[in-house]
């Protein structure tokens, strides 16, 4: 069992403490974590493609914007040799994009390279590949918001040795308030851990506490072809720690390219797939980062050309996706390998290539979007994945990129996971805060913001209970509310008499956030 305490009990004694001397710093600091949390749209926006190399040139950028219900999807122009073969990226809490990698530079909310955001994963690879595309690494990097400070990002980044092994894991930090907003790097290329041969599909999950982050990284090696090692660090407000090593399940060979790993939405379940060593599925404990209780799934009689994996909204359902064919595991299941069941096998459909199935990757509209393995202008949809076998509705080439894009998909943990309620974990208060699931994105609108004399509190349909919208002042103190009757769609409110500032606002209804945000009042 890796350590707990100091990450979980020592902060709770800390708090307790501020409770009972400095109330007001406590109600603060509940706010602040309502800000950073509650909304968690990390993940709203998702880039695509490439520069483009000629005018009216099928290749370019694709942006889909999931803070609009249906979302919308536009094209956009990236900068000279950008290329999303390597795909993370990251936007605020509030859905505002902040900054993406190709593993080779970094580029800012302009679509435009970030100043001194070139030069990631120096090196033979680096030299080889960056001044004509991206880094040629799959589910190599992952970008996270630095607990307790809502400005900064980390990117978390593999590099390749001269013999094409992954053996560097660095850091990169990013400053969002510098540059006039368009943001800064305050530290670039820091060695984490330098290692003989990392296993590419690197991702992460929400830690108990529910404010820091679990990263975790399969290991090999040369000499341990069938290495069963998993390396985690604890991203915290004072740095990373680690690694803390896990020797477990069956071992994984050295073709360790063309899979993904995933965790569940509720963050109990780990699962990682390629196509030479078939599925591990592992339980989660999210307050000590431990791996439990190993399954192998194995896939003899499939051609496996490129393999991609992902969890339903409600974590039951698995997807696994082979090239030809997607199938689905139940893991609620008394049999989990037994209860795998084909919800889709390729038509043979091309645009301009062959539109088979890759990567995989659950939405903030509570849908899976799949890649193929070829340049194309198309995904695949999962509509109801929450639904058993072909209840689920894959539609394949559904959704329509301006773009061509190659392959890869935005590498995100799940941002919306909190506080484990009852975990020896659960200190700071975070397991209460709810969100909307994903599918049922708040369209509360309080408008006019900025505002001087009277907002509107306007909900997208009237609401069968009671509502409640509360607005706080940045101590925590709520200084306006109004309640909205069954039925009641508007309310006004009147904010002449506050002084100006920000301000931060919720709305509730039988003890359920049905939205949140932020107001200005100015004079």
């Amino acid at each position: 069992m890796f350590p707990c305490q100091g990450y979980c009990y020592g902060m709770g004694y800390f708090i307790s403490k501020a409770m009972k001397k400095k109330s007001l710093l406590w109600a603060y600091m509940t706010m602040t974590f309502i800000e950073l949390f509650a909304q968690a749209k990390h993940d709203h926006i998702w880039l695509f493609g490439s520069h483009d190399f000629e005018l009216d040139s099928i290749w370019g950028g694709s942006k889909i914007d999931f803070n609009l219900a249906p979302p919308s999807v536009t094209e956009v122009e990236l900068p000279d040799n950008f290329n999303f073969d390597e795909t993370s990226m990251i936007s605020d809490s509030n859905g505002s994009f902040i900054a993406a990698t190709d593993g080779c530079s970094i580029i800012n909310n302009a679509f435009q390279y970030m100043i001194d955001g070139d030069s990631l994963n120096p090196g033979e690879q680096y030299d080889s590949f960056c001044p004509v595309g991206g880094y040629p690494t799959s589910q190599g990097s992952i970008m996270l918001p630095k607990p307790d400070a809502s400005h900064l990002y980390y990117l978390f980044h593999l590099a390749f040795d001269g013999n094409f092994f992954l053996a560097q894991l660095y850091f990169t930090e990013i400053d969002a308030y510098q540059n006039n907003g368009l943001g800064g790097i305050l530290q670039k290329n820091q060695l984490i851990l330098d290692t003989l041969h990392f296993g590419e599909q690197m991702t992460a999950c929400r830690h108990a506490n529910g404010r820091d982050w679990w990263l975790v990284l399969p290991y090999g090696t040369v000499q341990q072809p069938t290495a069963n090692r998993y390396f985690k660090f604890l991203f915290s407000p004072t740095g990373i720690s680690g690694p803390f090593r896990q020797d477990i399940g069956d071992g994984w060979g050295l073709q360790y390219w063309s899979g993904q790993a995933t965790f569940s939405p509720d963050g109990t379940k780990y699962a990682r797939l390629n196509p030479s060593q078939g599925m591990r599925l592992f339980n989660f404990d999210r307050c000590t980062g431990e791996f439990f209780n190993p399954r192998a799934f194995y896939f003899p009689n499939d051609t496996l050309t490129a393999c991609g994996v992902a969890f339903s909204p409600n974590s039951r359902f698995l997807y696994a996706s082979f090239g030809d064919k997607v199938v689905q595991y139940d893991t609620e299941a008394a049999d989990i390998e037994a209860s795998r069941v084909t919800v889709a096998v390729y038509d043979g459909f091309m645009s301009p290539l062959w539109t088979n199935f890759y990567q995989q990757m659950l939405a903030p509209d509570g849908k899976i979007y799949i890649t193929a393995s070829n340049s194309v202008n198309v995904l695949h949809v999962i509509h109801n994945p929450n639904e058993k076998g072909l209840d689920c509705e894959l539609e394949q080439h559904g959704f329509q990129l301006p773009k061509l894009h190659d392959w890869s998909i935005p590498n995100f943990p799940h941002f919306r996971l909190y506080g484990q309620s009852g975990s020896p974990c659960d200190t700071l208060g975070l397991s209460h805060i709810t969100e909307q699931p994903a599918g049922e994105q708040s369209q509360v609108k309080v408008y006019p913001n900025p505002a001087s004399g009277e907002v509107t509190v306007s909900l997208p349909v009237p609401l069968r209970k009671v509502a409640t919208w509360t607005l706080f002042d940045q101590l925590g103190q709520a200084v306006r509310q109004v309640v909205m009757s069954p039925g009641q769609q508007e309310a006004q409110v009147s904010v002449e008499s506050l002084p100006p500032g920000l301000y931060f606002w919720k709305v509730e209804s039988e003890g359920r956030q049905v939205g949140n945000g932020k107001l200005i009042v100015v004079k």
